[in-house]
């Protein structure tokens, strides 16, 4: 390890997936992206816990499953106020108590407060979340914190952005269509669909940009040698067919990492399959930093330091509320992804969302029974369910154990019956105080 410890920056997107050039998108300008990976590491194979949005941060921030942190829905007063239990520990607390100057620059989304996160700033946006602030204005903001830093901390910086997220009309973002139009092969081929493509394609091409000025402003400063930058985003793209389900377009995330000082690599591609729940101890360990005892994810710092690593065999992936109950676990191999079920469901994906696009599936927008089975291999776009082949019974029995072995060893509450929400346990109280 290096005499210092590095700063740290986590740039994480919002409903990017792997939409860039870097993962096979070849209708999307990203060379800032592109610039990042040269210089350090792309993970082919990278996941979230979650498709959805606070879930998947709650998860990377804390190294821990969202049905033990306690963000187990959206931390919105829409759906019901999720929010980390009171003695989870974000990635800023344990940051700040180990000396770093902690700061956030614009959106978080996997705790309600900022200040309990353990920041001990908020740059370029406004509220409990630090939800405002144009992205375009992040790095002037970050330029001038680091102008007036304590030099002599470490810091740890979290950079939020709204970009790729699908609200084209409040972001003001042109549709790109310049390299062509990429078009999801799991989905139908509409013109709507194409016409969204191109939107999100402009999106992309304005977070790209975002990057590119965060690298610049890292670089003037110096600061690029001694500093971890990590480039992630929460789940995939919103899709039907990706966002909110567990289809690889659902759980796959965008992950470069850049470290020259400690010697990550340059251009180097890394095969072995990631789970978001290891990025955390992966930058304390690069750090020096121990990591809390109850974090279940595991660091993947022996990968990149040429260390003895053993990669993971599997990813989990869960999903409990989003604007619906709907709770899901899965369990993903190198070779099978299972989903199972646990509630009746008539839809594949319940978002308010998704609902209204039912008609760019390919396959049924339908569920087919309580559990689905693929084989990644075969069948990358998981269009073809084996659950009921007899020729796969073996496999879909070890994966039911699996799924079930890790459920106890991480105290799901699912064992235990139906999860009520925060929303219901407030309204209820509400409702008795108003009845007696």
């Amino acid at each position: 390890m290096p005499d210092r410890q590095p700063n740290v920056v986590v740039l994480m997107s919002h409903d990017t997936g792997q939409h860039i050039s870097l993962y096979g998108i070849e209708t999307v300008h990203t060379p800032q992206s592109e610039r990042l990976a040269a210089e350090g590491v792309r993970f082919a194979n990278s996941f979230c816990t979650s498709p959805l949005c606070s879930p998947s941060r709650a998860a990377c921030f804390t190294g821990r499953y969202t049905h033990q942190n306690g963000v187990i829905g959206l931390t919105s007063p829409l759906f019901g106020l999720c929010d980390l239990y009171p003695d989870e520990r974000h990635a800023a607390q344990i940051f700040g108590a180990a000396g770093y100057s902690t700061v956030l620059c614009g959106f978080m989304h996997e705790t309600t407060d900022w200040r309990r996160a353990g920041f001990q700033d908020a740059l370029n946006g406004h509220g409990g979340m630090n939800g405002g602030g144009d992205s375009r204005d992040h790095a002037g903001a970050i330029d001038g914190w680091l102008a007036a830093r304590d030099t002599g901390r470490p810091f740890y910086l979290q950079v939020g952005c709204h970009e790729t997220h699908r609200e084209w009309d409040r972001f003001d973002t042109p549709p790109d269509t310049s390299l062509g139009v990429w078009m999801p092969p799991y989905l139908r081929d509409l013109p709507e669909l194409r016409a969204e493509m191109a939107q999100l394609q402009g999106a992309v091409r304005r977070y790209d940009a975002v990057l590119g000025t965060l690298l610049d402003v890292i670089e003037r400063r110096g600061l690029t040698e001694d500093t971890i930058f990590v480039s992630t985003t929460d789940h995939g793209i919103d899709l039907p067919r990706a966002k909110g389900t567990f289809y690889d377009p659902g759980i796959e995330v965008l992950l470069l990492m850049r470290y020259p000082a400690g010697a990550w690599g340059q251009g180097r591609v890394a095969d072995q399959m990631i789970s978001n729940i290891d990025v955390l101890p992966t930058l304390l360990a690069a750090c020096g930093i121990e990591v809390p005892a109850n974090v279940e994810g595991r660091s993947f710092l022996p990968l990149l330091t040429g260390d003895e690593y053993v990669p993971n065999d599997c990813i989990y992936a869960e999903k409990t509320f989003h604007d619906i109950y709907d709770p899901t676990r899965a369990i993903r191999t190198g070779r099978y992804k299972y989903i199972r079920y646990f509630e009746v469901c008539v839809l594949q994906d319940l978002r308010g969302a998704t609902v209204p696009r039912t008609h760019y599936f390919k396959t049924s927008e339908r569920r087919a029974g309580v559990e689905e089975l693929y084989d990644l291999q075969a069948d990358p776009w998981e269009l073809n369910d084996l659950a009921a082949d007899p020729a796969h019974r073996g496999v879909i029995e070890d994966m039911r154990r699996r799924l079930v072995r890790w459920m106890r060893a991480t105290d799901d509450p699912l064992l235990r019956g139906p999860v009520a929400s925060p929303y219901y346990a407030r309204k209820l109280e509400e409702l008795l105080e108003q009845a007696s």
